[in-house]
């Protein structure tokens, strides 16, 4: 190392300057404490990239399991039972459960308090660019777990929006393909991640 006070070359061993007799205990601590610092950073480093390698080798789960078991039924029934509430926190669950199913698209998909204010400031029509966004969201990423959706931002758009003047279940038509494609999505996730699936009821792929 070299004198932090002449600059003078010193070996290791010693424990003073031999050129100006600085006494050099604090500057090998200090040195010992950065040396310390790097090895654990760089053994932190070499273990998220183990875990990065089996997880893209499928060798174990990227992130937690994912819920595949989203009913239109039962958003409805309990949302009208809980006076709303769970009609928020299925709203909640379902943006963290596809954001972490499309990670990386570049997208975010706003959930529990984002969705509340949103939807107050704008008089609930924030509610209508939600499901157009979602749409389009799981329709981009679908084909990275080798599935084909139909359906786009514009058609839940229009089902929540025109669907509701012709028919009063547009809106429940829309929220119904909403879920389905995220159900597939979700349970597509868990598979490429090493989850157990449940048994496949006919074809999945859309």
């Amino acid at each position: 190392m070299q004198c932090p006070v002449c600059g003078a070359t010193i070996e290791d061993t010693n424990t003073s300057c031999p050129m100006c007799g600085t006494d050099l205990t604090a500057s090998y601590e200090r040195q010992y404490d950065f040396d310390f610092t790097d090895a654990e950073l760089n053994l932190a480093a070499d273990f998220r990239q183990i875990r990065k390698n089996y997880a893209d080798s499928k060798g174990m789960p990227r992130g937690y399991r994912l819920s595949t078991e989203r009913s239109l039924l039962m958003f409805v029934l309990l949302t009208i039972c809980t006076a709303g509430i769970y009609g928020m926190w299925f709203i909640y669950c379902m943006s963290e459960d596809v954001n972490q199913a499309c990670e990386g698209d570049g997208d975010y998909t706003s959930g529990f308090v984002p969705f509340i204010i949103l939807c107050y400031v704008t008089l609930f029509i924030y509610v209508f660019y939600w499901c157009y966004k979602l749409g389009d969201r799981l329709h981009d990423n679908a084909p990275r777990y080798g599935l084909k959706f139909k359906d786009t931002g514009k058609s839940i758009l229009l089902w929540g929006t025109v669907g509701i003047l012709l028919v009063a279940l547009g809106p429940f038509i829309a929220m119904s393909k909403l879920i389905k494609n995220t159900n597939a999505i979700c349970e597509e996730y868990n598979r490429v991640n090493g989850y157990p699936t449940r048994e496949r009821r006919g074809k999945k792929r859309r």
